[in-house]
């Protein structure tokens, strides 16, 4: 009886363990891959300029300074203007109005100092020394370079990312060769980051009209990109 009883729970023991191996999967198996990163860098000469140019006067008389400031900042859009910029590109404020004080030897009010500003962004060196003599012209009270960036930035950064791709397609294929595989089809793509440059100074700015071109300089900007991609081995 008992003989029976162990034979009974052994046959079922079995049974168990046989419907268990039945209803398992097997493990999903990573296909063989390589993993390589890929970098790439393009360096850009910047062809956009912002100038900016602001016209103050300080006096008791507001309308009387207003009219010169309007005439000033005519002739300022003028100028801007007669080099084929656009109106969207050109930013004038309207007045500005404070009082003017003296402070020493003690606190006193002088009059008001009123002001206009004009800022303009300028495509091409060329365009750009040109406004910047025009602009030296009209005797502004402020004339600054606001920066210098590249004007179709958005082409720079796919050609970058281009570039790093096909770094990293270049290395897997030495590395596959390498081990007597054959490069197949990228399984992932990760972009890692690409760093864009944000507006840059210029070199050597001169306040001087009729200035000499061969004394300004942009300089260059550049633009790094990183990638990350896996790769199946045949």
């Amino acid at each position: 009886m008992r003989l029976a009883l162990l034979a009974s729970f052994c046959l079922a023991l079995l049974t168990g363990c046989d419907n268990q191996i039945a209803n398992s999967t097997p493990a999903e198996t990573t296909p063989a891959h390589i993993e390589v990163q890929g970098v790439a860098e393009i360096s850009a000469v910047p062809d956009r300029f912002n100038l900016h140019a602001k016209f103050s006067e300080v006096g008791t008389d507001v309308a009387a300074m207003k009219i010169k400031l309007d005439q000033q900042m005519s002739k300022a859009l003028a100028a801007a203007r007669a080099l084929g910029i656009d109106d969207k590109k050109i930013q004038a404020s309207s007045l500005n109005v404070q009082p003017e004080w003296q402070w020493q030897p003690e606190r006193k009010l002088i009059g008001q100092r009123v002001w206009r500003d004009v800022r303009v962004s300028v495509d091409g060196m060329d365009n750009y020394i040109q406004l910047l003599d025009r602009f030296t012209a009209l005797s502004p009270s402020e004339l600054q370079q606001a920066g210098a960036e590249v004007a179709d930035l958005a082409a720079l950064e796919d050609q970058v990312l281009q570039q790093a791709v096909h770094n990293a397609r270049h290395r897997a294929d030495i590395l596959a060769r390498a081990a007597g595989r054959e490069l197949g089809e990228a399984l992932m793509i990760i972009e890692q980051g690409t760093q864009l440059p944000g507006p840059q100074p210029l070199r050597a700015m001169a306040m001087e009209s009729q200035a000499d071109k061969s004394r300004y300089s942009a300089g260059e900007v550049t633009l790094h990109s990183q990638v990350m991609i896996r790769f199946l081995l045949d």
